[in-house]
């Protein structure tokens, strides 16, 4: 019966939480449970269920802070024959909470920049450009001086060619800088040529600034929009999600992200994706 089935998984999924709950507060004290922790992923992997998905994201996470089950951990991911780029695509089209988050800071924007015949648009972590391609549209724009900055140089090179077939659809003068770099690795040179470009100048962001990696005692977010606010940076608009990846306790971090990812692998789960796909998402985009 599909009743009794389904009280098995959860049974199961139960079980399995309880296991990497105590794999997270061993590695917290600081005794890596490596065999414990291979014949969980090992267990998760033989599941195709939705529930053993979210849980492998968070297993092989946990594996990547070991030098010898890391190398596993992504010998495992690299299985998955799914491109980043359909990746991003997939999370800026299918999954509300991101495609919201857009939405609203173009709204932000809109508003702030309406009237306006040239602006300076600074966007951090620019994915493909659908975002960035929608806000010029709706701009009534002469002139556009975009500082795209985004780490795969796929997506860069698809949100270049989106802005230049708006700029040409729109007759706007187009100049464009694209940065294949992560935000907390920016050079003076980035923000200085910010500074250069004319006014009003414009910053955003939806879900690329959480996960900015702090280096120790740096603050690389707040590091972020002081130099943005020394760049003469007039507007910024970004949308994240509520979740603190960046305190020092593992056990305190693992509880932050298992509450914030745990809600997105959810939506995920809502969705009307393909198995593999859904999986693959956990696995490679969130984990």
């Amino acid at each position: 019966p599909r009743g009794s089935m389904h009280r098995e998984l959860r049974v199961r999924a139960d079980e399995q939480w309880a296991r990497m709950n105590e794999i997270v507060a061993h590695a917290a004290a600081g005794r890596f449970p490596r065999d414990s922790l291979r014949e969980l992923i090992a267990a998760l992997s033989a599941d195709r269920d939705d529930e053993s998905a979210s849980l492998l994201a968070f297993a092989t996470a946990i594996a990547r802070r070991d030098e010898e089950l890391g190398d596993e951990a992504n010998l495992y991911l690299k299985s998955f024959d799914v491109p980043q780029i359909e990746l991003f695509e997939l999370v800026a089209t299918s999954l509300p909470p991101p495609v919201v988050a857009s939405e609203l800071v173009n709204d932000t924007l809109t508003r702030a920049l309406a009237g306006e015949k040239e602006v300076t648009l600074v966007s951090l972590g620019c994915g493909v450009g659908a975002r960035e391609a929608a806000l010029l549209q709706r701009l009534d724009l002469e002139r556009a001086h975009l500082f795209f900055v985004e780490p795969d140089g796929e997506s860069l090179r698809r949100a270049k060619e989106g802005a230049r077939e708006v700029a040409r659809e729109k007759g706007m003068e187009l100049t464009l800088r694209a940065t294949a770099e992560l935000a907390e690795a920016l050079p003076d040179s980035f923000f200085q040529e910010i500074v250069s470009a004319p006014g009003p100048r414009a910053a955003m962001a939806s879900f690329a600034l959480h996960h900015m990696s702090d280096e120790p005692s740096q603050d690389t977010r707040f590091e972020l929009f002081q130099r943005l606010h020394q760049a003469n940076v007039d507007i910024v608009s970004i949308a994240e999600p509520s979740s603190d990846h960046h305190v020092d306790c593992l056990l305190a971090r693992y509880a932050n992200a298992r509450r914030q990812c745990g809600e997105g692998f959810r939506v995920i789960d809502e969705q009307s994706l393909d198995s593999e796909r859904a999986r693959a998402l956990k696995l490679l985009f969130f984990g």
